[in-house]
């Protein structure tokens, strides 16, 4: 298949998708950026166990496509996604400046991946890689995200969450240019993370119930903040300091 896509467009989805990839070590299965073409779309997924970010990309043309996503997608490796970004770079620079005219051409064969610039009169720089031979993807990501979407949204009491994990989402913010909305949903295992409208994530939070260990902890550290502040609750609220005096 080929597929012409916008190249400031992909350049955000590799950066905000990276992070979430799983480390090859413990989850090779999980260890690539997983790409599907529609007819509309390029999506672009990474996945682990306990975070997921997908992200859309802009298509302008496309070729020799199936209509089966089984059939119309690929796989890159982090290494691969991350050459991809120091090869291909981008005049857009803000959210004003799109990188209009700017258009990669990725032609996927049974044994290669190949992405050629095709922004000017003239073919620019090319890139090509072998083709990941990894199992069939199975994460079923368009699934888990439309369960979040459709789901009941919550005010829970409490959420505990990994600082590393979320740090893997500002990425996304800092690639879009755009906050990052956070929606903890009636399936406590996981909280919708979304950046405009082209990123959307998932996040597994951490067990933090009444009874556990951590929510306990955090008994413990509110009752500290309290007996440390009281007495300083009318500390600058309104004196100044001849007044005081």
């Amino acid at each position: 298949m080929i597929l012409d896509v916008n190249t400031l467009d992909l350049r955000r989805a590799l950066q905000a998708c990276l992070p979430h990839v799983a480390d090859p070590e413990a989850y090779p299965a999980l260890a690539v950026l997983h790409f599907v073409a529609t007819d509309e779309n390029l999506l672009v997924t990474g996945a682990n166990t306990i975070s997921l970010g997908h992200a859309v990309v802009s298509m302008w043309d496309h070729r020799d496509l199936t209509g089966d996503p089984d059939t119309d997608c690929f796989d890159l490796s982090p290494a691969t996604a991350k050459e991809l970004l120091t090869v291909f770079k981008s005049g857009g620079t803000s959210a004003s400046e799109e990188g209009v005219g700017e258009c990669l051409r990725i032609t996927v064969t049974e044994d290669k991946v190949s992405v050629l610039d095709v922004s000017g009169l003239f073919p620019g720089k090319a890139f090509t890689v072998p083709r990941e031979t990894r199992d069939e993807y199975r994460v079923g990501f368009a699934r888990m995200l439309l369960e979040c979407l459709t789901a009941d949204s919550v005010v829970p009491a409490r959420l505990a969450v990994a600082g590393a994990v979320v740090r893997w989402f500002t990425t996304a913010a800092q690639a879009y240019r755009a906050p990052l909305m956070l929606e903890p949903t009636a399936d406590e295992r996981r909280i919708l993370i979304s950046c405009g409208d082209s990123f959307l994530g998932i996040l597994m939070p951490i067990r933090s119930g009444d009874e556990t260990e951590i929510a306990q902890d955090a008994v413990i550290a509110r009752h500290g903040w309290m007996h440390r502040l009281v007495p300083l609750r009318d500390h600058g609220a309104g004196k100044t300091r001849q007044e005081a005096h």
